[in-house]
C-alpha cells in the first residue's frame, strides 16, 4: 500500500489542520480523551470518508487563522455538509448549553442579544 504524502505531520510536528482532523476522530472513537463522553460518548461520529486525513482536508481545506473546527448542528456527527471553521464567537453561539431567546422575530443567545442591545448578558440573564 502507498502511503499518501500530504505535508501536514513531519517529524518537527503537524499542521494546524491536521491536529483540528486528529483530535477531532480522537473525541469521537477513544473512550480514552478527557471528551469522549461529550462526543463519540453521546454518539457523535465523524463520517467513513473523513477517517482519513487527505479526505478531510479535500472536504474542508486548510483550517484559516483565527478559526477552528465546528459543527452547524451540534446533535450530528462530523461531515462535509455539517461542519465549517468558524470563529470563537460562532463557536460559543453554538453550543449545547446556550440559552436561545425568541423576540421581535428573531431568535438568538443571550450572548448575541447582549451585543444587539448594547447591553452586558448579566443584565438580560437578570
Amino acid at each position: 500500500m502507498t502511503n499518501i504524502v500530504h505535508g501536514h505531520t513531519t517529524q518537527f510536528g503537524a499542521s494546524r489542520t491536521y491536529k483540528s482532523w486528529d483530535t477531532m476522530v480522537q473525541r469521537c472513537t477513544n473512550p480514552k480523551t478527557p471528551k469522549y463522553g461529550c462526543y463519540g460518548g453521546r454518539g457523535i461520529t465523524v463520517c467513513r470518508k473523513w477517517r482519513k486525513f487527505v479526505s478531510f482536508l479535500a472536504d474542508m481545506g486548510e483550517r484559516p487563522a483565527n478559526k477552528t473546527l465546528d459543527r452547524k448542528n451540534v446533535n450530528l456527527g462530523y461531515t462535509k455538509n455539517n461542519c465549517r471553521w468558524a470563529t470563537k464567537q460562532q463557536q460559543e453561539n453554538n453550543r449545547r448549553d446556550n440559552h436561545v431567546i425568541k423576540a421581535q422575530g428573531y431568535r438568538m443567545t443571550i450572548s448575541q442579544w447582549a451585543r444587539y442591545l448594547n447591553t452586558s448578558p448579566q443584565t438580560l440573564s437578570s
